[in-house]
């Protein structure tokens, strides 16, 4: 499947470095890692989305270190990479990331890496989260509030009154 992901579409970003782990025999990065990558972005998203919902700095203890209490549970039904360009180890990433539809128990993310030295596209995916029981893993519908809180954020993002620049994670 050929991926095509508007990048102005997509306002949350983190940075990240290849590192010496996340790299093959030949120097790099391996497909595993691209998948923790997007998922830091994930977390960082939902951080940043916490700390517009109440009003707070990303830094606030409240986002920081208290992020998935009394969080529903989610698991990573579905994810579809294409790769791009090779991301030698120590090049340094952009993964920009949006959620592209909420359903009724599911929700999709999508992803594009960049190479920060040179803008080439490393990378496009996206994902799919699923909220589960916790005891049974079955699909829940999603919570009304949650729907609500994605929603308002994205357009908070897409209209500039929520900005979160790059963090590196």
């Amino acid at each position: 499947m050929h991926l095509t992901i508007d990048a102005s579409l997509l306002k949350f970003a983190i940075d990240v470095r290849v590192r010496w782990a996340d790299t093959d025999a030949v120097g790099i990065a391996y497909n595993g890692a691209y998948l923790t990558w997007f998922e830091v972005a994930r977390v960082e998203y939902s951080r940043a989305m916490k700390a517009w919902k109440l009003g707070a700095g990303i830094d606030d203890p409240r986002v920081q270190d208290h992020l998935f209490e009394g969080r529903e549970a989610f698991t990573l039904a579905s994810s579809t990479v294409n790769w791009l360009e090779p991301s030698p180890v120590d090049a340094r990433l952009r993964v920009a990331t949006r959620v592209s539809r909420i359903g009724r128990t599911s929700f999709d993310h999508e992803f594009r890496v960049t190479r920060l030295a040179d803008g080439a596209v490393v990378a496009l995916a996206e994902s799919t989260q699923v909220r589960v029981d916790p005891a049974t893993l079955q699909s829940r519908p999603l919570e009304a509030e949650l729907r609500e809180a994605i929603e308002g954020f994205e357009r908070a993002l897409a209209s500039g009154k929520a900005f979160f620049p790059p963090r590196t994670a």
